[in-house]
């Protein structure tokens, strides 16, 4: 359901940006006479949103999932286009083709960490190797670190509530 829910997030950010009808951002600055702060402030709203988006899915699918990704919706659209389910002689079909794909493609990337450990097992680490789960829900506390210190081995652990020891395997 977390999926559905990132989905239609996502969905919505992409339409309030720009659709066919012109009941969206890029419709509403394209029709105004002169640009004021209220489009000044919804602009910059949504550029947040994209960017969160974006450097999300970007850190979580990192550039080949991304593509990856997108050959599949390209793969499932072209599909249904060979299924006659979908007619792509209209521009603004196609639009909104494009909004779905790309929000599905935000969607994922949003949820790939749960994906990821669900499917594996798995937990992905932060650029400091530290262990972030990431909060399901907010009765669950984030996870926070202790101080560092070198471990065995030169690698460097946390201590605290939740230690972890790597160390180096060497045979001679």
């Amino acid at each position: 359901m977390s999926f559905v829910w990132r989905f239609l997030a996502s969905l919505v950010l992409a339409m309030a940006t720009y659709n066919p009808t012109g009941f969206s951002f890029v419709g509403w600055v394209w029709n105004t006479e002169s640009l004021g702060p209220e489009h000044f402030v919804v602009g910059v709203v949504l550029a947040i949103g994209w960017v969160i988006l974006f450097a999300s899915t970007r850190r979580s699918l990192d550039t080949l999932g991304m593509i990856l990704v997108v050959a599949l919706l390209g793969g499932l659209v072209w599909l249904l286009i060979d299924f006659g389910l979908l007619d792509m002689e209209s521009v603004s079909a196609m639009t909104w083709v494009v909004l779905v794909c790309l929000s599905a493609l935000l969607a994922t990337g949003l949820c790939w960490s749960h994906i990821w450990r669900r499917l594996t097992g798995q937990y992905e680490f932060d650029d400091d190797g530290q262990r972030r789960p990431r909060q399901t829900s907010l009765a669950t506390p984030p996870y926070t670190a202790g101080p560092r210190r070198k471990g065995a081995g030169g690698t460097a652990i946390a201590s605290g509530s939740c230690s972890v020891v790597c160390q180096r395997r060497t045979t001679f």
